[in-house]
């Protein structure tokens, strides 16, 4: 799929890559796809999967958490996390 088509479809270009050829990655729709590889082809990123894991992680911890500081500690993770999704 053509690069100007993907954008004025919508899409936007994040700054992750393709796992496979290294293009740039596009969000639609809450999918990411690449326009070098063929649209039904959704790529998700190792990177993406990971922080996405943590996120899941961190956010059982503060629903459990009573104690204060590691709820604190929580929420500056949670925040320096957003940053980088």
């Amino acid at each position: 799929m053509d690069l100007s088509q993907l954008l004025l479809s919508g899409a936007r270009m994040t700054a992750t890559h393709c796992n496979k050829c290294g293009y740039p990655l596009f969000e639609k729709n809450g999918k990411l796809i690449c326009a070098n590889c063929t649209e039904e082809e959704q790529v998700t990123p190792q990177n993406t999967t990971v922080a996405n894991q943590k996120w899941d992680e961190l956010m059982r911890r503060l629903q459990e958490s009573k104690d204060l500081n590691e709820i604190e500690h929580i929420l500056r993770c949670l925040t320096l996390l957003k940053e980088l999704m």
